[in-house]
């Protein structure tokens, strides 16, 4: 019941309500704004639809122009926003006022405006909270249609007569306390507006709330949450669902509304890491737990995938079809660029061809007015577009703002703007536009660095390589396991998945030197031996490709095959894939035998058989790489410390500095046959002042087509700030402009272009005639200077390592397993054997295609056969034979989440498979 009093009105009733707006008409309606010029014009406009306002005017709410106030004001209530202020002279207000009329100036509170023109007028305001914002929920709905329609270009066919009727009978119903009766009237509001947009558009838009759920949120906020009637998507990741109490009232809820199709679950993954970073084997490790947790939550996984991390990429489709997820939300809420489709929905190719289907549009924010001033407007641009409409709002748990709530109460009463549906719903309604799109790896940019520096987290760049160093232990521990399986030596596994895990979870607390469950450091190239048999050594190649590689060994029979060159300082090997041999060492009384060939140290030279080093004795660094017969220099390096000033010149800009590598001494530390390397000491000065100091170590290996590079740097004063502005770098420097980049990202070769490159493993510079690897060892970031350097970046704000190395490769035929390779041998330690394999020399397990790797080797679940992870890294679709020399009776592919795909020939313990470009493929055979 409503008890108002009209003093102030009685020789001035209202007969007008308006917001006042700088527009000509609801075409230039400024639905634009953000912040908080938004949030205040719709606090105004909804303000003036208060039941007590409309009651007393007899009228529809209006816009006016706030620069063309009416000649004759009596009776209006004008409510001007702050923002716009200033465009009312003190003159026009005066004036406006002393001839009848009211005018509020409004900031972006709609309830202190309500209470404010209350006060003034001396109402007294009984109206039910809940009659109170329907009506705002009907002005902002009426707001949203007419900026619609003028949006689709057409002009207004809603029956004011009627709908001012009808609202009308509304407030008296309202006034009266008959709560049916006012929804009934109001309902009727509601209809015509809804019957306008039907007009021009018939298709129902299909609105998502999103809720992000951290384990931080898991409270109360949930709980109210889950109150909300209109239908909503929970977002999250397996390790906030393992966060819930099992059996609670909470998971019991939200079982049932799971049930009921009002709430849906998406996300897939167990921890939202930097996914574009790491190992294939950990993206798929992360996303089996996330499917898991959800499935034990509601009883299916997932298939819809969703991120708030930023994490999309061109490789993930096919990663998530191994899993059944066939959706994809593509958007996120992070930092970082990717891209955005015109169309609403399309079909997303990724990498290796797989096509998922996924909804493009941009997400709003729930919390922000902003996200619905423009509303109708945006509604209209995607209808213009597409056939259907659909808009994604995300938010915490029961947060929001006053119009995402009446845009709840909007649903109550139909779909006037549109219908709110899960994620599950939409998906499952999903249209085939009938083409794919696909994206290039450029288009999405990770922001990784700067969230990491600018957050202060601890070594932001060696975290990475300390990662990739225990994963690649890691696979060296599961190949040598899987080399004794295909011997038939053991039957056990060690928990290679708890591992995994363990370094997965250590990679954000930057703790990766925890034991796991087994040693994975174990040395698995370095000979071993065997404690019945002083005399013979054991090496083994774990990894499914051919590696060639240097060991610090005693003397070993210089004619075994797998001995390419050996000196008094090691030997170098080479083994085939998944292989074992069994090399005797010299005798006591035999002499070493040396090469009978030139020392690879002449002056400031390095050589080998590939390719001749010239280190540039004012710098210390590496002046030239070329080719033996060719004069063009391949590659030049150095050491950098690059700052920005931290003021600006005249024109703007923050001029950067970038220091000058100045040698003391270069000297040559190993000069044999086999092994050559100059060590470099000096200073990185900056005008005439030094501001650290430098070793650098450079080694070429005779057989290896790759050079290594150590660096020391000691007494900096560590960079602040940016870190794409302040930093330590390895610049690199080459002559050919035109050439191109191609990085390694989660195992596969893919084609760069701008000017940050993310490549942990290797990246590729392909200048035509030559191609020159760059191996950081882990550390992922680069950054192009010009069109003809690059650097490599080693320090950042808060990182804490100064020991570092880089590994440059001369024209490798496949960067990506040497890069392996290499840091397989840099964390391996000799150590004596404990027992005699007595095994048989040679392969056991044979890939034809070299472009294909293995990434893990698994059990089955029944022990009785053998899960493998193929993966094709160079974009080539390949015919590919696998064959072990222990005998399988059957081969099978599945994908990862159990499906069974196809059954396989099996002749002489042999399997051909035709795999695609960047495909991903689980092999299991059973023995």
């Amino acid at each position: 019941m409503t008890d108002t009093t009209h003093d102030s009105l009685a020789s001035t009733p209202l007969k007008k309500l308006a917001l006042a707006v700088d527009s000509h008409g609801w075409e230039d309606f400024p639905s634009h704004l953000a912040g908080e010029e938004a949030a205040q014009v719709l606090a105004g406009w909804t303000a003036l639809w208060h039941p007590s306002f409309i009651t007393a005017a007899g009228e529809v709410p209006h816009w006016q122009r706030v620069d063309q106030l009416p000649e004759d004001p009596q009776g209006w209530l004008l409510i001007v926003p702050e923002f716009a202020e200033a465009q009312v002279s003190k003159r026009e207000r005066n004036r406006f006022v002393d001839r009848g009329g009211q005018l509020v100036i409004a900031g972006s509170d709609r309830n202190k405006i309500t209470d404010q023109i209350h006060q003034k007028n001396g109402w007294r305001t009984a109206h039910n909270p809940s009659t109170v914002r329907d009506c705002f929920a009907l002005g902002f709905c009426y707001l949203q249609i007419q900026l619609m329609t003028r949006q689709l270009r057409y002009s207004s066919t809603l029956d004011e007569s009627e709908f001012r009727s009808a609202l009308m009978e509304a407030m008296t119903q309202a006034g009266e306390s008959e709560a049916a009766g006012f929804r009934n009237e109001l309902q009727k509001c509601f209809d015509q507006l809804l019957e306008e947009r039907s007009r021009y558009f018939p298709t129902t838009a299909k609105f998502i709330d999103l809720v992000y759920l951290t384990p931080e949120t898991v409270n109360f906020r949930l709980q109210n949450q889950l109150k909300q009637q209109t239908p909503f998507t929970l977002h999250a990741t397996g390790e906030t669902i393992q966060s819930f109490e099992a059996d609670s009232q909470l998971v019991q809820t939200i079982r049932k509304r799971f049930e009921e199709n009002t709430l849906a679950i998406v996300g897939g993954e167990c921890r939202e890491l930097e996914n574009v970073l790491l190992s294939t084997w950990s993206c798929l490790r992360q996303i089996e737990l996330g499917q898991q947790a959800i499935e034990d939550l509601v009883g299916q996984p997932t298939p819809v995938f969703a991120r708030r991390r930023f994490g999309l990429r061109v490789g993930l489709p096919g990663l998530l079809e191994q899993f059944g997820i066939d959706s994809v939300i593509h958007c996120t809420l992070d930092e970082g660029v990717f891209p955005q489709s015109s169309a609403n929905q399309i079909r997303w190719e990724g990498l290796d061809g797989t096509a998922l289907n996924a909804l493009m549009t941009p997400p709003k924010l729930a919390t922000e007015p902003a996200s619905f001033l423009n509303l109708g407007v945006h509604i209209g641009e995607i209808i213009d577009i597409n056939q259907d409409a659909s808009q994604l709002f995300v938010h915490w748990p029961d947060e929001g703002c006053v119009y995402w709530d009446d845009l709840l109460r909007s649903f109550e009463f139909g779909p006037v703007l549109g219908q709110f549906v899960t994620a599950a719903e939409f998906f499952d309604e999903f249209v085939d536009p009938g083409f794919t799109q696909s994206y290039l790896s450029d288009d999405y940019r990770e922001p990784y660095l700067h969230q990491a520096v600018t957050s202060e987290r601890k070594d932001p760049l060696s975290k990475y390589a300390n990662y990739w160093r225990r994963m690649v232990d890691l696979m060296a521990a599961n190949g040598r396991w899987a080399l004794s399986h295909l011997q038939q030596k053991v039957s056990a596994s060690p928990n290679f998945l708890k591992s995994l895990d363990t370094i997965d979870s250590s990679l954000d607390s930057g703790d990766l030197n925890q034991n796991s469950e087994y040693p994975l450091a174990n040395p698995d190239e370095l000979p071993k031996r065997p404690s019945t048999d002083p005399n013979m050594w054991e090496i083994s190649n774990p990894f499914s490709f051919r590696r060639r590689f240097f060991v610090p060994t005693p003397q070993l029979q210089p004619d075994h095959p797998a001995v390419l060159f050996q000196d008094a300082h090691g030997a170098v090997l080479e083994l085939p894939g998944m292989s074992i041999a069994e090399i005797p060492s010299l005798s006591v009384d035999e002499t070493p035998t040396q090469i009978n060939q030139q020392k690879l140290v002449e002056d400031v030279f390095l050589r080998n058989e590939f390719f001749e080093v010239e280190i540039d004795e004012r710098t210390g660094g590496i002046g030239a790489i070329k080719q033996h017969g060719k004069r063009t220099n391949l590659l030049a390096q150095q050491i950098v410390v690059r700052q920005v000033a931290a003021t600006r010149s005249r024109n703007g800009r923050q001029e950067a500095s970038v220091t000058r590598m100045v040698a003391d001494k270069c000297t040559v530390t190993c000069d044999s046959a086999l092994r050559g390397q100059i060590t470099s000491r000096g200073r990185l000065m900056k005008g005439e002042n030094s501001i650290a100091s430098f070793v650098q170590t450079t080694t070429v290996l005779r057989g290896i087509p790759s050079i290594d590079v150590r660096i020391e740097i000691a007494d900096l004063r560590a960079p602040v700030g940016d870190p794409w502005q302040n930093y330590v770098a390895c610049r690199f420097a080459w002559k050919e402009e035109s050439c191109r980049f191609y990085a390694w990202q989660n195992d596969s070769r893919q084609r760069l272009s701008r000017s940050r490159m993310a490549s942990p493993l290797a990246l590729e510079i392909d200048q035509g005639e030559v191609a020159m690897a760059l191996m950081p060892d882990g550390r992922p970031w680069f950054q192009r200077i010009g069109l003809r350097q690059l650097d490599g970046l080693l320090i950042v704000a808060g990182e804490s390592e100064r020991e570092f190395r880089f590994g440059i490769g001369v024209d490798l035929p496949y960067p990506y397993q040497t890069a392996l390779s290499e840091m397989a041998a840099s964390q391996s330690q000799p150590r004596q054997m404990t027992a005699s394999s007595a095994g048989p020399m040679g392969w056991v397990f044979h890939l034809n295609r070299k472009n294909v790797v293995v990434l893990y080797w698994l059990p089955t679940q029944d022990g009785g056969g053998l899960r493998v992870l193929l993966k094709e890294t160079e974009g080539r679709r390949v015919d590919l034979v696998f064959q072990t020399s222990r005998s399988f009776s059957k081969a099978v592919t599945k994908k990862l989440n159990g499906e069974l795909l196809r059954e396989l020939d099996v002749q002489n313990s042999k399997v051909a498979i035709t795999i695609s470009a960047h495909e991903l493929i689980e092999l299991t055979i059973y023995w």
